[in-house]
Formats: structure tokens, sequence, C-alpha cells
């Protein structure tokens, strides 16, 4: 049974196996993030208890749009964050730091660096990349698990996840922490959970029998598909009058921009809540507004929409004030920035010039957390803003140096394929961007993807049309190599099956190495190196077994320079294990010999070539050689 068909039960019957079995299946995961956070055995524990304990009493306020893992993950880490910044809780932090030797031994150095923000980056991330490293580098599902469970094919679930280990290695790099995403899978499935202590389960199974199930802004028990159905129904209407956050587009086209699973601002979960709970506001808004702040009252729209839009910047500074005393990353802050965003949104819906300045000008931040908090507000105003006048809103913020390609992005969701032109024209100063955005961004959809093609190829071609069609091949390749180079091949654009090939080779080489190979394309080249580096890294029996069925045809045609990339690539893969934890002597004395093996092979048959790709080598590839030929 999966873990929304046991919330379901347990929300329903209060059925403590169901329950039991969620603490059986999260606890691990839950009890680490904490760990990470605290950096202290004690406080973990309690942080794990209170996570455990929320679900128990919120269980019906988990958002339908995200899995029960990405909501442990946040509230876990949330709780951790709350238990650090309190002042008794840091004293018995350090009244405890002498009695508690670390959980695990020393990590290795690359682990110790990245363990203390890990979980904050991976927070971070937009909601699908978020999802996807939760099941496949926390919860060690396989590929063929994640694209069953998502839709997709496996070798497009392989992909997504090499961009969202990259997504994530970027949002790492803000905070000055170097590495790779290659690392990264190595790593994270090594340290990312680890054993809870045995005696915590019986400690938060009693602490959560405790807790009754609440109920939630009209939820009395978990959405059946008819209440789903009928949640659905007046989340459109909302679309349509009311708050909408980000609604603009749909959850499947622009999850990232609508951040549809997070539970903040805007966000599916927030738009159910305020469609479900229409009960009056019954005292004047100013007093309703202060019972909000106070977390009296839950009910963020139906009070917030009350508020009279030119006294806005007094209900501003009461929240601001607010937030400043409250610690980031807290449940609590969490509570005050969905306030904050329906301010904003109420405020642009009826003075999108003013709410618009104030929010341009928060100042840009280095830190990551501030600045997805800031954009979220902007989302907030250019939403109101666009469902009034999308070419008014865009044409404020186009030039803003950080929010100018969030205004783009949310306009080009208000175009169709029969509109470009109309639209484009409208923006001659930014047509070339919105034209090569807007082909980007309808990839997914069929209709819109052959109209598309149709617009960039008729005769004579419109202006921009060489940056429309490199950014339309670019997405679709992204989204499925083999379609999109069909295509391309179809209307005879060798410009564009070039691009595909680059752009796809490094970061999908499961399914573009066997393509290349099958339209007799030479193999060799770094891209072709750290493409094999990165399918050893998800798929190594199969990628190991697809080079030593290619390997003797390539050593015969005088491929010798690819053999010896992938065979060092091999060996790098191996070194990196062992760097990582995982140390596999064997596999890695494997590959040095099979490298030194076929670089004796290649030798024999022209020494001056080997020698130049020997001496081209990295230190550690010629290092190990030299171990390795010396021990013969």
């Amino acid at each position: 049974m999966d873990d929304r068909s046991l919330l379901d039960r347990y929300l329903a019957t209060r059925d403590e196996s169901a329950f039991r079995e969620l603490v059986s299946r999260h606890l691990d995961l839950v009890h680490t993030v904490a760990r990470r956070v605290t950096g202290n055995d004690e406080l973990a524990r309690d942080a794990a208890q209170a996570t455990f304990v929320k679900l128990a009493r919120d269980a019906a306020k988990v958002p339908p749009t995200i899995s029960l893992v990405a909501w442990l993950h946040r509230t876990s880490r949330c709780a951790a964050v709350d238990l650090v910044r309190s002042e008794d809780r840091r004293r018995k932090r350090e009244q405890l730091a002498h009695q508690h030797m670390p959980m695990n031994a020393t990590p290795e150095p690359e682990w110790e660096r990245l363990a203390p923000v890990i979980d904050e980056a991976v927070d971070s991330l937009p909601a699908a990349d978020r999802e996807l490293v939760l099941a496949k580098y926390y919860g060690n599902e396989t590929f063929a698990g994640i694209a069953t469970r998502f839709g997709w094919t496996e070798a497009n679930a392989r992909k997504r996840a090499s961009r969202s280990l990259e997504k994530l290695r970027h949002l790492l790099g803000k905070r000055d922490l170097t590495t790779t995403a290659v690392a990264l899978a190595t790593a994270l499935p090594l340290h990312s959970v680890s054993p809870a202590p045995s005696s915590l389960t019986g400690a938060v199974l009693a602490a959560a029998s405790k807790t009754a199930p609440a109920q939630t802004l009209g939820f009395n028990i978990a959405m059946t598909t008819a209440q789903k159905s009928a949640a659905a129904a007046a989340v459109v209407a909302l679309l349509a009058s009311g708050w909408t956050g980000h609604a603009l587009g749909s959850a499947s086209g622009r999850e990232q921009q609508l951040s549809l699973s997070t539970g903040r601002p805007g966000s599916a979960a927030s738009l159910v809540t305020a469609a479900v709970d229409r009960r009056p506001v019954e005292v004047d808004p100013a007093t309703a507004f202060e019972c909000l702040l106070a977390g009296e009252d839950r009910r963020t729209w139906a009070v917030v929409s009350r508020l009279d839009a030119k006294t806005m910047p007094v209900w501003m500074e009461k929240l601001h004030k607010l937030q400043a005393s409250t610690p980031r990353a807290s449940a609590e802050w969490e509570r005050l920035t969905e306030i904050e965003s329906a301010l904003y949104f109420h405020w642009a819906d009826a003075d999108p010039q003013a709410a618009w300045k104030e929010v341009a000008a928060i100042p840009d931040s280095n830190d990551h957390s501030v600045s997805g908090h800031t954009k979220a507000l902007v989302e907030s105003v250019l939403a109101a803003w666009m469902r009034r006048s999308p070419d008014e809103a865009y044409n404020a913020a186009k030039d803003h140096p950080d929010h100018g390609y969030t205004a783009r992005d949310m306009l080009i969701l208000t175009w169709t394929p029969e509109t470009l032109e109309e639209n484009l024209a409208k923006h001659e100063d930014k047509r070339d961007d919105l034209l090569g955005w807007f082909c980007g961004s309808i990839v997914g959809d069929q209709a819109k993807r052959e109209a598309v093609i149709k617009y960039l190829l008729q005769d004579p071609p419109p202006k921009e049309a060489a940056w429309g069609r490199k950014l339309f091949f670019r997405s679709w390749g992204y989204e499925d190599f083999l379609a999109a180079m069909a295509r391309a091949e179809e209307l005879k654009l060798p410009d564009m099956q070039r691009l595909l090939f680059q752009d796809n080779l490094p970061n999908n080489p499961i399914t573009v190495m066997p393509w290349a190979i099958s339209k007799g394309m030479a193999p060799g080249g770094p891209q072709w190196e750290q493409g094999y580096q990165q399918w050893l890294q998800v798929e190594p029996a199969e990628a190991r077994a697809w080079f030593e069925t290619q390997a003797p045809a390539w050593e015969r045609d005088g491929h010798d320079s690819a053999v010896a990339g992938f065979f060092a690539s091999e060996l790098a893969i191996a070194s990196l294990s062992a760097k990582s934890g995982k140390p596999d002597p064997a596999a890695e004395q494997a590959a040095a010999k099979r490298l030194s093996e076929f670089l004796s092979r290649w030798s024999a048959k022209d020494s001056a070539a080997e020698l130049k790709w020997r001496n081209a080598a990295s230190k550690e590839t010629r290092d190990r050689l030299a171990e390795t030929e010396a021990s013969r």
C-alpha cells in the first residue's frame, strides 16, 4: 500500500497500524535529516518525534500535490532548525555536546562539507527536481519505478535526474561548495539516510498516539476521489476570480514556475484550502488580520481579500515586523510568507504599479533562501497584474535585472501558437528572447509543437526564426531526444541535428550513444567520456555491457583513443567511489588492468599515438597506471 493510501486509512479510521507503517518507512529519513541539521543526537530525536507528532495531528493538511517523503523532508528540517535556534535548546545542545559521540564514523571531507547544507539545498530545488532527488538519491528508487510513478520513460527519468543533480550542484556552488553531479550521485545514496536509533520508533509512536488528527479547513477526512474533483473545480473557479498566487498556466507545463508542490503561497494546496474554506469572516477586517498574524485564524485569503488595498503599506509593516523576529525556514516563517504573498497579490490586483514598485525595490541577495523568497513575492504581484494586462505587467518588469526573466516566463504562458506573431509584434525590442523561450515552453504539447514548426519554417521565415528553432529543438531534445532528432531529420535540418547531439550526449548517454553508433558516428572525445561516466553512475552494469560490445569494433576500426578514454572513465568512477566512502579495491584494480592491457596493444600498433594519449591523461590516471604496471 502506498503512502497516500496509508495516510487516508489513518485519517478515516485512526488505524494505528497504518501510522506505524508510515513511521517504519520514513523514520530513518526524518532522523537523518534532523541529525544533519542539529549535529546532535538528542536534538535529532526531538525533531524526529516532533515531525511525526505533526504528521499525526495535521495529516489532513498534507497537500495531495506532493509526496509524503517531500513533506516529511521539509517538516523535519524546519523542526530541527526551530530546535537549534531556540535558546533553551541551544544551551541543552552545548551541555550535551560532551556526552554524545557522532552517530557515524567521521565522514570523508567531501561529505563533511556538504552535510550541514545539503538538506536546505534540496529543499530549495524546484518541486519536480526535489521529488526526483528524494526518490532516487534519498529513497534509492529504481529509474524504472520512478518512470512508472511520474509517467516518464526510463531514459527520460535518468536524464531528468542528471539535470536535477546539476541544479543541486549549482545551488551548492552559491554557498561556495564546489562539487560535481557525479560526486553527488555517489555520495547522496551513501549518506543521505542512515538507520535511526532502534529506541526512537517506540518513542515516536508513543508521542503520536496522544495526538488526534486535526480537521483542516473543511477537510474532515482525507479527500476521496469525489472530494478531490470538487476541490479541483473550486481551483478552476479561483483561477478566474480569486487569489491565484502563481496560477498562470498548468501544473504540468510550468511546475517550477507555479511551485505546485511546495505548499507555499500560490501553490495548489493553498488554492484548494482557500477554495474549500468559504466560511465568512465575522469580525472587522483589521481585527481579522490581527488574528491571522497571531495564528488564531488560518483562512489567509478570506481575511486578506477584505483589506482595503489603499492601506496595504500599514499591513505590510505589521507583517514585516513579525517576520523580523521569526526564524527563517521555520514553519511559522512559512505561514507568514504565505500571508505576505497573499497581501502582495491583493495589492497588485487593486494597484499593480504601487505593488510592483514596492516589490521591485527589494534588494537582491546572494543568499538563495532570501532571493527565492523575493522571487515568490514578485510572482504574486505579476500574476495578479497579468490577469488584467499581461503586456503592461511585462513592460513594467522586463528590464529589471533580477526579475525580467520571471516576467518573460509568465507572459509567454498567456500566448498560443496562433497568437504568437501578434504578441511578438507588441514587443519588438524583446522579440528574439520571447520567441525563443515561447518555442521552448510548448514542446510537451504535440499540437502546439507542430504549429510552432509550421510558423518557424514558413517562407519567408519570421525574424529571429533561427534562434526560435534552436531553443525549440534544444528543449524538445531534453524531453524526448529520439523524437526531436527524428523530426529534425525529417525536416532536413542538419544544424538542429548537430545541436541535439551535442546537447544530449553528455547528459543522456543511455539514449544518445547507441543512437550515434547506429548512425555510423565515430566515438571519442571529452563529451563521449563525460557521457559514459554519467551512464556508469546511473546504470553501471548496463553501461559496461554496452561498451564491451562496442570496444572490439572500435579497436578494429582505429578508434583507439575512444577505447582508452572509456577505460579511463571506468577507472575514474572506481576511484571516485573509493573517495566517497565506498571503496572497491578489486573494481579499481580491474579497471586499471583493463586500461593498461589495452594501452599495451595500442602501443604495439602505434606507440607514438599511445604515448601522446598517455601524456595527456590526468595525473591520477597516469599514477594508477604506473602502480599497476610496476606490480606486474
